[in-house]
């Protein structure tokens, strides 16, 4: 394992320990759950959900207690895992993605990209919100919205949504809301919208959507033909990379 590996994984364990000593704030019943001695403790099925693979929850266990002859069941990590509310991910998530002690900025603004991806989950046909029908290749999906920091490398900010219900327009704007500091968003055009634009204006900040494959609507609803100028959208954002960025 290489010695930056090596520190995140200190790290993320150092934020699980940092969770697990407030355990209280994300367990359903607190007065009852993980009073007992169990084969899980709260802080081991963090660790377990978080290190599981593609594999059979039987065949994970095994080698997350590397196949000791006393192991926990299927129903008991079940049970365990059950007891923890999903805050606690999202607060490890924001305990394991700290401000940075010194920020790179473009010209004094952040560069944050927002995008979207789809995730598998367990089939489950009885699931509307989740249950895409494709015949043959049917499955179940949930979208995981997310706000990237280009410049500093971390993410600001996600949210997680059931596929036939996401909206990425309003996550980009909940999330454009909920930041502190003016800053420069960046979106493909699938975010294209009136608004969209107006709801980033008014909360203050700048932004750079793509319209086309030759047009990109900039801060106030000003378009850029790149067609015209005889310039590229790619060459345009690699402006933003080329450009040393300040602290």
């Amino acid at each position: 394992m290489s010695s930056y590996a090596k520190q995140i994984r200190y790290e993320l364990f150092e934020a699980i320990d940092t969770i697990a000593s407030e355990q209280d704030k994300w367990i359903k019943n607190p007065e009852s759950d993980f009073t007992r001695k169990r084969h899980f403790t709260f802080k081991q099925v963090i660790k377990c959900i978080l290190g599981f693979e593609a594999k059979s929850l039987g065949t994970e266990l095994l080698e997350a207690f590397k196949f000791q002859r006393h192991i926990p069941t299927v129903s008991a990590l079940c049970q365990a895992r059950d007891k923890i509310s999903s805050d606690a991910f999202l607060a490890l998530f924001n305990q394991f993605q700290p401000e940075p002690k010194h920020c790179n900025l473009y010209h004094g603004y952040r560069l944050l990209a927002h995008d979207g991806s789809d995730l598998k989950i367990p089939l489950n046909r009885d699931d509307e919100t989740t249950y895409i029908n494709q015949g043959e290749k049917s499955c179940n999906l949930i979208h995981v919205n997310a706000l990237y920091d280009l410049l500093n490398r971390n993410f600001k900010a996600l949210s997680i949504e059931n596929k036939c219900e996401y909206d990425e327009r309003k996550s980009l704007i909940k999330m454009a809301e909920q930041l502190g500091k003016t800053s420069i968003l960046i979106a493909d055009r699938g975010y294209r919208s009136l608004n969209v634009y107006e709801h980033l204006r008014e909360v203050g900040h700048y932004f750079v959507i793509r319209e086309s494959n030759t047009t990109v609507v900039m801060d106030c609803l000003t378009p850029c033909n790149f067609r015209k100028t005889g310039n590229s959208i790619k060459s345009f954002i690699s402006n933003f990379q080329d450009d040393k960025p300040r602290k």
